[in-house]
């Protein structure tokens, strides 16, 4: 099996297996090199002109190297983490395709429920902020509750403070866009936000 060798200013060597890089040659992949990982961080820090596309590369790298630790070292790793590993690589390849294709129905269902509005405005949990010793384990699905679905989607979403909840509690709000729309959603974030 061949093995391709992209150089990286951070991680030197990243080793990409045939099927790593067929992907990463496809167009999709090759547009990240266009969208700004720092945003527009580069105008006053000319070095830092970090695309996504370099940012996939250092994720791929380190999601391999997590993975070669993880099997070496598995004992070593907490509940909450090891227990994430364990149900990702539990994931077939035919389960990954399948839940693409769900994904790709959700974004239209999704699409067609914003026709008409700008922005949707949803609780960011369905509970005040939970005390720093929670089981996280155990909370995790209702901490994700209202933010996963929008992070499976790919859409922007801001979570802004909108006062005090139980026991005087910080609550949020998320403010919520289609895809590509995140510049709306941090104009409304920063009107929201201004005191004026």
């Amino acid at each position: 099996m061949a093995i391709e060798i992209i150089r990286d200013p951070l991680w030197n060597n990243i080793r990409l297996d045939p099927l790593s890089f067929e992907l990463i040659d496809t167009p999709a992949f090759q547009r990240l090199r266009y969208v700004r990982q720092l945003g527009l961080a580069f105008l006053v820090y000319p070095g830092a002109t970090h695309s996504r596309f370099e940012h996939a590369l250092g994720t791929y790298h380190l999601a391999r190297r997590t993975l070669s630790l993880f099997e070496e070292h598995e004992d070593l790793y907490g509940d909450n983490v090891r227990t994430k590993i364990e149900r990702c690589l539990r994931v077939t390849a035919a389960e990954a395709d399948a839940a693409g294709r769900e994904r790709e129905l959700y974004r239209e269902r999704f699409d067609e429920a914003l026709a008409g509005l700008d922005l949707l405005l949803v609780p960011t949990l369905a509970f005040v902020a939970p005390p720093a010793d929670a089981d996280e384990l155990a909370i995790r699905a209702g901490v994700v509750r209202f933010t996963l679905p929008f992070n499976v989607l790919g859409v922007p979403a801001l979570a802004l403070p909108c006062g005090a909840a139980e026991d005087g509690l910080p609550a949020s709000l998320q403010l919520v866009g289609r895809r590509g729309d995140d510049g709306l959603v941090l104009a409304a974030g920063i009107a929201l936000a201004s005191p004026d």
